[in-house]
């Protein structure tokens, strides 16, 4: 893996994507994932709180989205 490959060489922090539709690289280092923006999009077509703009609550999930670890961010698309 090339993320622990600049890990190990002292190089971060990094963003990690993971853009594929079979999302595991959490599994691969080793995290857990809360959410993707994948689901984030398909609750956003039917579910916007009340009193909160669309871009406000898309910056509030893709926050929550996003795994932070030691070296290292993941977001799984």
């Amino acid at each position: 893996m090339i993320i622990r490959f600049l890990l190990d060489k002292g190089k971060g922090p990094i963003l990690s994507v993971d853009a594929d539709s079979n999302s595991n690289l959490n599994e691969i280092l080793g995290v857990e994932i809360k959410s993707t923006i994948g689901e984030t999009r398909e609750v956003m077509k039917k579910d916007v709180p009340v009193g909160m703009t669309t871009d406000i609550w898309f910056e509030y999930k893709v926050q929550e989205a996003l795994t932070e670890a030691k070296g290292f961010d993941l977001i799984a698309i």
